[in-house]
């Protein structure tokens, strides 16, 4: 049964991914939801194995500032969050 649920997060996840692709906030918003769905399974799944689950919480903090500090970047130097003006070539 909360297997069924975390799939449900999932999919709704991934319509929100599609809808809000525009913008870099939203994006990153969307995939903290995607590490909340992980830690979730992580944590009922494996029941007495705390530390393993402090590991992966460490790692999605991580994970999450390296993204709102490139998000930060990105205000500085185009003066907005939106994905089309990043570019792969920007030279």
């Amino acid at each position: 049964m909360i297997n069924f649920f975390l799939l449900i997060l999932f999919f709704m996840n991934l319509m929100m991914i599609f809808k809000f692709y525009k913008h870099l906030l939203m994006f990153l918003l969307s995939m903290e939801y995607y590490v909340l769905i992980i830690l979730l399974i992580i944590y009922f799944n494996m029941y007495m194995m705390d530390y393993y689950l402090l590991i992966f919480m460490v790692m999605f903090v991580i994970e999450g500032v390296i993204g709102i500090s490139f998000m930060v970047m990105m205000i500085r130097f185009f003066g907005n969050d939106m994905m089309k003006n990043l570019m792969l070539i920007m030279w």
